[in-house]
């Protein structure tokens, strides 16, 4: 079922959902982080 809806999505944009995934998860790890620092400082 996943085979046939990555075959369905265009390339293009499977590419840079992918992108966009890895940016945020980053972002949101960066931030957890910081957080995380911040708090234990403290």
């Amino acid at each position: 079922m996943a085979w046939r809806f990555y075959s369905r999505v265009p390339h293009l944009l499977v590419p840079r959902k992918i992108r966009y995934t890895a940016l945020h998860v980053c972002l949101s790890g960066y931030v957890a982080w910081r957080y995380t620092f911040a708090f234990r400082v403290l």
